[in-house]
């Protein structure tokens, strides 16, 4: 059987972080406690698929490229917004990140408002 052929019947390029059946002590560690190596918001497991038995794929063979599926693996040393804010942004702007923050009470406050009008 060729490296080729295999590879398309095992299309998975990494789990966990790691490639598939790599025997290092890290690759190990992440498998056996399903971390999530890429700055998951919810905690340092994957929850990918489900909390309790996560799936754990980062990333896919595809078209022979490897392809993110996991849209936490976007926030690796947050290329998605570096690239983003290159396209979107002139070079003279500064690029800032902020994390999503709730404003309390603002929804039962606009519920009030449509409420009133009503």
């Amino acid at each position: 059987m060729t490296s080729r052929r295999r590879v398309r019947e095992f299309p998975l390029t990494e789990v966990f972080g790691f490639l598939p059946g790599s025997a290092t002590p890290d690759a190990q560690s992440y498998l056996d406690n399903r971390w999530c190596p890429f700055n998951n918001p919810t905690g340092p497991n994957c929850t990918k698929d489900r909390v309790e038995d996560p799936l754990g794929v980062c990333s896919i063979l595809h078209n022979d490229h490897p392809t993110i599926t996991c849209p936490v693996r976007f926030r690796q040393d947050w290329r998605i917004v570096r690239d983003a804010a290159a396209f979107f942004f002139p070079r003279s702007a500064q690029d800032v990140a902020t994390a999503p923050a709730a404003v309390r009470g603002a929804a039962q406050r606009r519920q009030r408002q449509i409420s009133r009008q009503h």
